[in-house]
């Protein structure tokens, strides 16, 4: 039993390590072309109907916040895969980032989560 246990301790005590050292502000990867800012200008220049949206690098992920209220709309988490972003919505319930879909999490392309964003009426329940 002691051996299992040592075999286990040393790699979760390396990634640990490992977590520790990550730079938040280091630039999410991307497998295809866009870059973080080609993704902010993206969502920015979108037509939202309720209004303009800003956008915000934050914690390995994008913050959509309502330009003229602040209110949370979206958060898009690249999962690092051909420019694939997790959509999760902001609920006024539990008060934190809940996953966007029918069956729980909800990955697409950046565009497609964008226009995802602005027909969704969850997104704009607090606008």
């Amino acid at each position: 039993m002691s051996s299992i246990l040592f075999a286990i301790r040393p790699r979760h005590f390396e990634s640990a390590l490992f977590e520790a050292d990550k730079d938040s502000h280091a630039p999410i990867r991307h497998n295809g072309g866009m870059t973080d800012d080609d993704i902010i200008q993206l969502i920015e220049t979108f037509d939202f109907d309720a209004g303009p949206v800003a956008v915000e690098r934050r914690n390995r992920g994008f913050t959509l916040i309502h330009a003229e209220t602040g209110v949370p709309i979206a958060r898009l988490r690249p999962i690092g895969r051909d420019d694939l972003v997790d959509i999760l919505y902001w609920s006024l319930w539990k008060e934190r980032w809940m996953p966007f879909g029918p069956f729980g999490r909800t990955a697409a392309p950046v565009e497609q989560a964008v226009r995802i964003i602005a027909e969704a009426s969850i997104f704009w329940a607090g606008v």
